[in-house]
């Protein structure tokens, strides 16, 4: 399960060589590939579901990211930007709010559910008295026992010796718990937390129970396990640029190579592990199948959207694929898609890479109709990864989890209004009551 450790010897563990064979291909895929016009046709059908479903919630996601804005600020941003007076009132509630929902040191139980455990017996002290009694034989009269009493001994015998374990299994459950979210990366109750101050500034957050598994990097990274498995894909990824010719003898990615392979092999053990993960999307990363009535569950919801930001590299590490030139690039997040110069990282040596940075838009879709999970990015004609069964199994399918606060009946908007929303008409007014407090305190300064 955790905590295993790898020798430096074995030959599965370790990375390719530095320098492949002359005509040795990579298992990367270049290119935009070859690939049946209906296995196309079923990719492009799913790209322009995800963009129907961001377009019917794009005016939602507005409203939230003006509600992050406005928590973090104090006000909206043209107030903020010409110096207006601002009062920190939604930035106390917040406080409060999540100091009062969230404990401080919050602990697991596992607890049994309540079953019929008896069938004969009753469950009354007094007939359980009565039924140990005439269950012994009497030896004055030699009677046998009696036969339903010596059963309801039995049952309860039974009924003691199965509740016994499953408290037992409820303890192994509750240390299992505790190891793995220890093992989270970063601190689970941490995560917790902001989780709770999330859904109270955006009106809805979520959790996303994942599984990572030995050496197999997920595109979670807020929710990895620390160990080895990172270091080990780059490996491999500037290994496959390099089988296929893409990084030259002089260049910085081929020293990358050799510093790593040297960290490695002057280890004596690669720890690696696999273990439940948990990532922690943003409000805006998930985005429900447009016909969803209810975040609590995705009711009739047919499927649910988790949207990446990701570089050709990070594509190309995680699902073996080379997306530069097939896939539609966008400028980096929250930046102008403007053109970049590349003057200034030429003048400290280089060719102007780090300024024209590329990110990519990946979706990670959970099927409920068909039972499965998909990856495709956005412009790509091929999936990046297979539709399978799901990596983690829960009742109800989804391993997507919502909480919200503030719930209210609304047919065309189920993301609910935040706190932060409803805190704006009293932001504003204690905002434009001190700037007139300020103004009129500067117009009496000489008489100060």
């Amino acid at each position: 399960m955790a905590d295993e450790m790898m020798p430096q010897e074995d030959p599965a563990m370790m990375p390719a060589e530095p320098m492949a064979p002359e005509g040795q291909q990579s298992d990367v895929l270049r290119g935009e590939p070859e690939i049946d016009p209906a296995r196309r046709a079923l990719v492009k059908q799913w790209q322009e579901n995800v963009t129907a479903d961001k377009k019917w919630f794009e005016d939602q996601f507005k409203r939230v990211r003006e509600d992050i804005v406005y928590a973090r600020l104090g006000g909206n941003k043209e107030w903020v930007k010409s110096g207006q007076y601002t009062v920190p009132i939604v930035m106390q509630h917040m406080a409060k709010a999540v100091a009062t929902i969230y404990a401080k040191n919050p602990k697991a139980q596992a607890k049994p559910r309540k079953k019929l455990l008896f069938k004969v017996w009753d469950g009354k002290p007094e007939s359980a008295q009565m039924a140990l009694q005439m269950a012994m034989p009497d030896p004055m009269s030699g009677l046998p026992p009696d036969p339903n009493s010596l059963a309801i001994v039995q049952e309860i015998q039974q009924a003691k010796t199965y509740t016994q374990m499953v408290d037992k299994m409820g303890k192994t459950l509750e240390l299992l718990w505790d190891y793995y979210t220890g093992e989270a990366y970063p601190n689970f109750k941490a995560s917790m937390k902001k989780m709770v101050r999330r859904a109270k500034i955006c009106g809805v957050a979520y959790t996303k129970v994942s599984y990572q598994r030995i050496l197999e990097e997920d595109p979670d990274a807020s929710g990895q396990i620390a160990d080895m498995t990172r270091q080990i894909a780059e490996i491999e990824n500037i290994t496959a640029d390099m089988s296929d010719g893409l990084i030259e003898e002089d260049s910085a990615w081929l020293e990358q190579l050799r510093i790593s392979l040297a960290d490695l092999q002057a280890r004596q053990y690669l720890i690696v592990r696999e273990g439940p993960t948990f990532d922690w999307p943003k409000t805006c990363d998930i985005v429900p199948h447009r016909n969803c009535t209810d975040l609590n569950g995705f009711i009739n919801a047919d499927y649910i959207t988790h949207e990446f930001e990701m570089d050709a590299e990070t594509i190309q590490r995680i699902y073996k694929v080379d997306v530069k030139g097939s896939a539609t690039a966008r400028a980096a997040p929250d930046k102008p898609a403007a053109p970049v110069s590349h003057d200034s990282s030429k003048e400290y040596g280089g060719q102007g890479e780090a300024n024209a940075k590329q990110m990519f838009r990946v979706w990670e879709i959970h099927d409920k109709v068909h039972g499965q999970e998909l990856t495709i990015c956005e412009g790509y004609p091929e999936f990046l990864k297979e539709p399978a069964e799901p990596i983690v199994c829960v009742e109800g399918f989804w391993r997507v989890f919502a909480l919200t606060f503030n719930d209210t009946e609304n047919e065309n908007e189920i993301i609910p209004l935040s706190d932060v929303y409803y805190l704006r008409h009293p932001q504003d007014e204690y905002n434009r009551a001190r700037q007139g407090v300020r103004e009129h305190r500067q117009q009496n300064r000489p008489k100060y």
